[in-house]
C-alpha cells in the first residue's frame, strides 16, 4: 500500500489572486476550513499516513497551517520542501522526492480535489510493478 505523498502546494495562484491576494490557493477558504484541509482529510482517510508538502509562494503561511491541523493527526507525519525559485511541478516533485522513505509514493496537487480509491490504485501499481501510474 502506498502510504506516502507529496502535495504539490507551492504555486503562485496567479488566477485567485484578484480574489485572495493575500493567500495561497491551496488555503483558499471553504466551509470554514483551507482546501488543503479536505485534501489531508481525504488522503488520511485512504491510508495515506506521511506527507511532505512542497511549498513556496508564502510558504509560511502554509507552514502555520500545518502545524495545527496536524495536531488533529497524532497518527500522521508530515514535512515541508521549500522551494527559493519556482521549481515548476516536475522540479518540486523532484525536490520533494529528495525527503521520500518509500519507493512508491503518490504525488498530487494540493488546491485540487478527486475522489480516487488509493488503496485499489495502489493495489494496481504494485501488481503491475509500475514506474509511474
Amino acid at each position: 500500500m502506498i502510504r506516502q505523498a507529496i502535495i504539490l502546494a507551492g504555486g503562485l495562484g496567479t488566477r485567485l489572486r484578484t480574489v485572495m491576494a493575500d493567500l495561497p490557493k491551496c488555503m483558499a477558504p471553504v466551509a470554514g476550513h483551507p482546501f488543503l484541509h479536505y485534501v489531508i482529510k481525504n488522503l488520511s482517510q485512504q491510508g495515506i499516513s506521511d506527507f511532505i508538502f512542497s511549498l513556496g509562494y508564502k510558504s509560511e503561511i502554509i507552514m502555520a497551517f500545518l502545524e495545527k491541523e496536524f495536531k488533529d493527526y497524532p497518527d500522521l507525519s508530515y514535512q515541508c520542501s521549500i522551494e527559493s525559485t519556482p521549481l515548476g511541478t516536475g522540479g518540486a516533485i523532484r525536490k520533494a522526492s529528495e525527503n521520500c522513505v518509500d519507493e512508491d509514493i503518490l504525488a498530487c496537487n494540493g488546491d485540487t480535489l478527486f475522489r480516487v480509491d488509493i488503496p485499489k490504485l495502489s493495489a494496481f501499481h504494485l501488481t503491475h510493478q509500475a514506474d509511474c501510474s
